[in-house]
Order: structure tokens, then C-alpha cells, then sequence
């Protein structure tokens, strides 16, 4: 059951600007995992929410994205959730059908504990970055919706 985010950082018509989307979900893996993918092997036996993240940006000011610090509420501003996570796979590179964009695809580990939620929360982030000159910085999205998408038949006709 994903809660997702997809958050433009600046102006969503700006293409040269760039945008993250941020998606709650309990992950699941069919197969088998390979031992040298650090923290899937957790992940694959896990019943907690990880944040998942895909960044893209024209403008290479990053590297790679570092850690993750959230929040998570209900409806009602109560905190349900919170902490910071190191991100895995948070590397920016070139996308091989689009060179001029930089992508990172990438993943906490599995540490977030919600309990049974019903309906919308809302998320406070921030990311912790190294830019090109390998200083740290930190992009905040505050008060971002994670809207609940639950599977149901009904949604597929």
C-alpha cells in the first residue's frame, strides 16, 4: 500500500528544473535477493515502510543524495512517524535515453513503523546532499500530502 508524494521543487513547467517524487510503501520482492545489494536482503522480510525516492535535475549541483530526514502525520498534524535514514543508491547519473538529465533512483531502509493508517498523511523532509564541490546541502519539502493509493478490483476496469 504506497502513500505517494510527487513534489516539483520549482515551477512544474520549467522542465530544466528539477523535481523528486517521494513514495511511502511497505516494499515487496518476488525472488530471490542477491547478497552484494546492501539492505535488500532486510528489506525483501520486512513488514515496515521505506521511502523511495526519484530525483531527476538537468542542473548537475549534485552528486548524490545522502540521508533523508522525515516526519510523518495524520490528517490531524499528529506525528505517527519520524527520524533520518541513509539513503542507498542516491549516486545521480545520466539517463542513457536522455543524457541531458541526471537521475538518482534510490531507497531507505526499512525502519519506518506506522501501524494501521487510513486515509492521506502528510510528510515533512528534508534531504541531505553533496553538491558538485562536495559540500553538504539540504532540500526541504515541507507539508507534502502523501495521498493513500490502495489496491483494489474495482480500480483495474
Amino acid at each position: 500500500m504506497p502513500y505517494k508524494s510527487h513534489t516539483q521543487l520549482i515551477s512544474k513547467t520549467d522542465d530544466t528544473q528539477p523535481f523528486i517524487e517521494i513514495v511511502l510503501e511497505k516494499p515487496v520482492f518476488g525472488g530471490p535477493v542477491p547478497d552484494d545489494l546492501k539492505g535488500l536482503k532486510k528489506i525483501k522480510h520486512t513488514k515496515n515502510y521505506v521511502l523511495t525516492m526519484d530525483f531527476h535535475t538537468k542542473d548537475i549541483q549534485y552528486k548524490r543524495l545522502d540521508s533523508i530526514r522525515f516526519e510523518i502525520s495524520d490528517e490531524e498534524k499528529q506525528a505517527i512517524a519520524s527520524g533520518t535514514l541513509p539513503i542507498f543508491y542516491g549516486e545521480l547519473s545520466r539517463r542513457l535515453y536522455s543524457p541531458e538529465v541526471h537521475r538518482a533512483q534510490c531507497t531507505t531502509q526499512p525502519d519506518i513503523v506506522l501501524g494501521k493508517q487510513r486515509g492521506n498523511l502528510v510528510g515533512n523532509f528534508i534531504i541531505y546532499a553533496t553538491d558538485v564541490n562536495n559540500q553538504l546541502v539540504s532540500i526541504a519539502m515541507n507539508n507534502r500530502t502523501l495521498i493513500d493509493h490502495k489496491f483494489s478490483i474495482g480500480r483495474l476496469f
